[in-house]
């Protein structure tokens, strides 16, 4: 059997880069590495920094459906529109709004408010893409006695409310033209202040 040292070089590689390969050979492995505690401590808080700054995620993609219920208001001139939400069957919702401020249109996104003196202004009753390529401003509002997240997408001319209220979620888009968005905002959290569950 020939050793490794008496291999001959390829005919076309010099004696140099020959004798280089044949040591490279016989070189030992390396250990495995080993971590350091400083190491695992700065990853450690590296990961909890992640953690407190990166956005909450949206809620799963929702499934619209159209079907609701449309009853007059306690108020004259005003309708109640009782619906699910796009996340769950039951319990069911409802929301108040003003006949003379807003006219409901079914649409190919499902059913939305339209506002009928502010231009641009709609509310609709789905969840918002995952996708949106803005990161928004998020906050916390009171609206019809619930803590609701607020995210704001200026620049996309957008607002997502969401009720979590034990285990469900209720879902809201407020879209505004970019010179309507304080007035749109005080008028769907008008409708939105009237939110409430409807008890099976």
């Amino acid at each position: 059997m020939v050793s490794q040292d008496t291999v001959p070089c390829n005919p076309d590689e010099s004696s140099i880069v020959c004798q280089d390969r044949l040591a490279s050979q016989r070189i030992p492995p390396l250990p495995p590495p080993t971590l350091s505690a400083e190491f695992l401590t700065a990853e450690a808080e590296y990961q909890q920094w992640l953690l407190r700054h990166t956005p909450t995620p949206f809620p799963p993609t929702s499934t619209p459906t159209p079907s609701y219920v449309l009853l007059p208001g306690t108020e004259k001139g005003t309708v109640l529109r009782q619906s699910c939400s796009p996340y769950q069957e039951r319990p069911l919702f409802a929301i108040v709004y003003a006949e003379a401020a807003w006219r409901l249109e079914d649409t190919a996104e499902g059913p939305i408010l339209v506002h009928n003196t502010i231009a641009g202004c709609r509310l609709l009753w789905l969840g918002l893409p995952a996708e949106m390529a803005e990161a928004p401003l998020i906050e916390q509002k009171e609206l019809a006695g619930y803590t609701v997240e607020v995210r704001k997408f200026r620049r996309s001319g957008t607002i997502a409310y969401g009720f979590a209220i034990d285990r469900s979620y209720y879902p809201f888009g407020l879209f505004f033209s970019s010179h309507g968005m304080n007035e749109c905002q005080a008028a769907g959290e008008t409708v939105l202040n009237t939110f409430r569950v409807v008890p099976d």
